[in-house]
Formats: structure tokens, sequence, C-alpha cells
């Protein structure tokens, strides 16, 4: 085993971590979810599984893949901007639509001023 590994798998640890810890849309998904109660467990396990397969693939050669086979980097590009325009426009709809949510209001976004909240 070469010497520097142990560094290098530390560092490839806190980079990982650092990728999981920061707030962003994700994490942002399991909080609500969580708050909603609702299939809390499968949202973690493929947000898991999601996070453990890019991380793989990334350091599993996607880059070789993609260099024996430009067609991947094709196929990969495009369904990015699928994933990007379904994202965006779910943002647009949300901010067109907003509703509040409280952790006590199991999702229907009524709040204490409501008639039936």
């Amino acid at each position: 085993m070469p010497e520097n590994t142990p560094h290098l798998a530390l560092q490839g640890f806190l980079v990982w971590m650092s990728l999981i810890v920061a707030i962003g849309p994700q994490n942002a998904l399991v909080i609500r979810q969580g708050l909603l109660r609702r299939s809390v467990g499968a949202v973690i396990a493929v947000c898991i599984a999601g996070d453990v397969a890019l991380v793989f693939g990334g350091t599993a050669g996607v880059g070789v893949l993609v260099d024996r086979a430009p067609v991947v980097l094709t196929v990969l590009r495009w369904v990015g901007v699928a994933f990007l325009l379904w994202f965006a426009s779910t943002a647009v709809r949300d901010a067109v639509r907003p509703s509040g949510m409280t952790a006590g209001d199991g999702g229907t976004g009524a709040g204490a001023g409501d008639a039936d909240g």
C-alpha cells in the first residue's frame, strides 16, 4: 500500500462530508420530509444511495468510461439537462404558489391564523 493512502482516504472523506453537511436542495428535502413525517426512511435511503453511487462512480473511473465511449458523455449531459429543467420548473412552481409550512400542520400550509388551521 502506498505511503500516502491514509492521507488521501482522509482527504476524500472530508471532502465528501463537506458536500453532505452543506445545506443544499437534498438536505432541504430531507428536512422538509422529516417535518412533514412523510416517507422519511425512503427519502433518506434514496439520498444515501445516490450519494454513494456518485462517489463510487466518480472514483471508479467515469472519466475512463467517457473516454472510451464518448456517447456516454452525451447521454449524461442530456440527463443532467432534463433534471435541471425539471428541478427549475418545480422551483418556479413553488415560488409562484408558495405555501407556508410549520412542523405541526401536516404539510397543509395552514397557519395559526387560518380558519381550519
